[in-house]
Parts: C-alpha cells; sequence; structure tokens
C-alpha cells in the first residue's frame, strides 16, 4: 500500500471534513464527509472550483504557505451554507507523491451561535447593573426615564428605545426616548 492510501484510509475514518490539495490547487482527496456537505464531484477540481464555484483561485488564498512548510489556520463561512469552519491547513509530504497541504475543516456555526448569544446576555445583564445605578443617582423620574433609555440604546445595540406611561385616558405616552425619531 502507498503512504498516499494509508492517508486516505484515515481521512475517511474523520468526523470532520478533510482533504488534501496540491500546491497548484487541485484536490487530491476529499474524505466522505466533505462529499456529503459539498457534494461528491470533487474529482478534477481545484478547491477553487469545488467550494467557491470560481475560475481562478480565490484572492484570499493562503495555500502557499504550506508549500512553504508553514500551518496555518483561519475561520470560513461557506456562502452557500451560511455553516462556519475552523479550518486547519498543514504540509504533508508522503514519498510517493507530490507536496500537500493536508486541510481539516471543522465546523463551529453552533459554537459561533452561542457566542454571541452569550454576549447579548452578558449585555442585557450590565444594562441591568447600569438601569439600577442611574436608579440611585437620577435627580428626577425624568431623568431617570431618559437615562434608561440611553443606557439600553446604548448597551443592548437596538435601533431605538422608548418608554411610555399610561395617562388619565389610559392611553400610553410616550415620556422618554433615544435613537428614535422623535415625530
Amino acid at each position: 500500500m502507498k503512504a498516499l492510501d494509508g492517508v486516505k484510509i484515515a481521512l475517511d475514518a474523520m468526523l470532520d471534513g478533510s482533504l488534501l490539495i496540491s500546491q497548484d490547487f487541485e484536490i487530491v482527496y476529499a474524505n466522505k464527509v466533505l462529499e456529503a456537505e459539498f457534494g461528491p464531484e470533487w474529482r478534477n477540481l481545484k478547491c477553487h472550483e469545488y467550494f467557491h464555484k470560481l475560475d481562478s483561485p480565490c484572492r484570499w488564498c493562503q495555500n502557499y504557505r504550506s508549500s512553504n512548510g508553514e500551518s496555518f489556520s483561519w475561520e470560513w463561512t461557506c456562502p452557500s451554507s451560511g455553516k462556519v469552519y475552523d479550518v486547519h491547513c498543514t504540509p504533508l509530504n508522503l514519498p510517493d507523491s507530490k507536496p500537500l497541504a493536508f486541510t481539516c475543516l471543522y465546523e463551529i456555526s453552533k459554537m459561533r451561535s452561542a457566542e454571541r448569544s452569550i454576549r447579548k446576555a452578558r449585555d442585557f445583564y450590565a444594562a441591568l447593573n447600569q438601569l439600577f445605578i442611574s436608579t440611585l443617582n437620577a435627580s428626577s423620574e425624568g431623568a431617570f426615564l431618559n437615562e434608561s433609555c440611553r443606557i439600553l440604546f446604548r448597551s443592548c445595540d437596538l435601533k431605538g428605545v422608548w418608554i411610555g406611561l399610561l395617562d388619565s385616558n389610559e392611553q400610553v405616552a410616550p415620556v422618554a426616548s433615544c435613537g428614535m425619531d422623535k415625530n
């Protein structure tokens, strides 16, 4: 068995997408995970054709770095699926093969989504803390309500905030706002 055949067997055993790319961007092998995600038609294609449907190498391509013996990583969002991948690339020099780039794609979309949720929760609780402090420092109800709108607008990445109170006719009357047209 050639060394390249052994590598192909190992790639197919992996749970993440893995491929071998030549220095001229030709896909030498793509494992079953990549085939399931991006399609089985990788043979005789270059990586920019397979992943991006481009006729020439991606202008942001870093593949040359593995040709220089360098391992590197980057984050990539697939334009067609919106999935986010942590991509790792390292040189692979086998005795019976031309130099290759061994590339693994780890899907991290759920992790990025969880990070966004955590940031939003953190910002929300920071805003609550600031609101509490503003109740202690406000000189009047109006000052407190205006400061509350400003805090929420700034802290929670909102397009606008307003606070309304019920008037004597049980209608909501705006009394404070931030980030909105006042008309």
